[in-house]
């Protein structure tokens, strides 16, 4: 586990070392993957930051990209060298 962002009172998102997003649910005390399918890329990587924006979207820095997700609407955007970027991983170094 690498990071942890809480964005209302019934849950948890988790960054983990090899499955990528998980929910932790404080009611049920269960981890589920919201993104699982969405994106491979994104439940088989690593996610080392989760960043919490007002709207109470998430971004995240991974092992492969960047990502934002819109929790309501589950939307996952993806950004990587398509989008100009130097590098696939963001880490916490």
């Amino acid at each position: 586990m690498y990071s942890i962002a809480q964005v209302d009172k019934n849950g948890l998102w988790v960054g983990t070392s090899s499955n990528g997003l998980l929910y932790f649910d404080l009611v049920s005390k269960t981890f589920s993957n919201p993104v699982e399918e969405e994106t491979e890329t994104l439940t088989q990587g690593t996610v080392y930051g989760i960043l919490v924006e007002k709207k109470q979207n998430l971004w995240l820095s991974t092992s492969n990209g960047i990502f934002h997700y819109d929790i309501k609407t589950k939307v996952l955007n993806t950004y990587s060298a398509a989008y100009g970027l130097e590098n696939l991983e963001y880490n916490f170094n």
